[in-house]
């Protein structure tokens, strides 16, 4: 019986294999648990970060409503037409909310303030080619004052009213040009600096020669072709009693014309057909033609009696110009 008893209480022992399988199911259960909950995790996370996401777009929406609420009309800009010697602008107004708005404009600070009531956010004026100061406000509310050379920054308009430039070497001229802008803009010359040299709108005869000066003004462009002549001189303050009588043909048929095409460029340029076109002929053959010129009775004759001077006038009805070539007698 005793033995029976001994035998009944030994356990019977366990195989390793078994105990080996039940560590692998339980480290399975373990590793399951894991991920589902690394997927809850997640799943958590992405939710907060979407949370976060539309709370973050509801305060941008927010912000940008009450910015428009409180956003203060202000000028969107500012267009305009040159109507002779006036500036037509037309201030156009940013205002979204349809506020009922008002403008002035004044050149000093100082002056008073005029309000005009715009219609469909615009406010137009008819004014001196000026800067303006332009002053918005709404609801009894004013902005700050902004200049009209903000939305007109550029040249409005430019004239250029030659194309031909005569010179003698060391002779100044301005440049026929008219710059309209609301404020101080200073053009871009640029030629061949050993033919002119340009400043302030002045050209310099340097050297003989021809150069293509190209003449830039905010949008616009010009261009001038100057010449530069040895076949003229400076023009002086008073006659050069030292200069010689003009010789009998002095000048190649080319030369002649070319002097021709001189003392009609310079009368043109002060107005042909005016007394101001007069004096600068009469300017040019005493100041700047380096000779002397004879007088001859009942402007030239068309025989020569006894030893007088003779000159061929007949051709003086039917030309212009000067007769320094045997191409204009006839």
């Amino acid at each position: 019986m005793d033995t029976k008893k001994k035998n009944k209480s030994r356990k019977k022992p366990v195989s390793k294999k078994k105990s080996v399988n039940k560590k692998k199911v339980t480290n399975k259960k373990k590793l399951t648990k894991k991920k589902v909950n690394k997927k809850i995790d997640s799943k958590k996370n992405i939710t907060t970060i979407r949370i976060i996401s539309i709370v973050f777009l509801l305060l941008i929406s927010c912000f940008v409503l009450i910015v428009m609420m409180t956003k203060p009309i202000t000028v969107k800009d500012v267009s305009y037409k040159l109507n002779d010697n006036k500036l037509d602008i037309t201030i156009n107004l940013d205002n979204d909310k349809k506020k009922v708005s008002f403008c002035s404009i004044k050149e000093n600070e100082s002056d008073e303030l005029v309000w005009q009531k715009a219609t469909d956010n615009k406010c137009n004026y008819s004014v001196d080619i000026k800067d303006y100061f332009i002053y918005i406000k709404s609801d009894d509310k004013e902005v700050e004052p902004v200049k009209l050379s903000k939305y007109i920054n550029g040249v409005i308009d430019y004239k250029l009213d030659e194309d031909v430039i005569y010179l003698a070497p060391g002779e100044k001229t301005k440049i026929n040009q008219k710059i309209i802008s609301i404020k101080d803009i200073k053009p871009v010359y640029d030629a061949d600096k050993n033919i002119i040299s340009v400043e302030d709108g002045v050209i310099t005869g340097v050297n003989a020669g021809e150069t293509d000066l190209k003449i830039k003004v905010g949008k616009y462009k010009g261009e001038i072709k100057v010449i530069v002549s040895s076949l003229i001189v400076k023009k002086t303050h008073e006659f050069n009693l030292s200069k010689g009588y003009l010789p009998c043909e002095k000048y190649t048929k080319e030369e002649a014309k070319q002097l021709d095409l001189i003392l009609e460029n310079k009368v043109k340029r002060v107005g042909y057909g005016t007394r101001a076109g007069v004096v600068e002929a009469a300017r040019f053959l005493t100041l700047q033609f380096p000779y002397k010129i004879n007088y001859y009775l009942e402007n030239g004759r068309m025989d020569r009696i006894y030893n007088t001077l003779y000159i061929d006038g007949e051709g003086r009805y039917y030309h212009k110009g000067l007769y320094l070539d045997s191409s204009k007698y006839k």
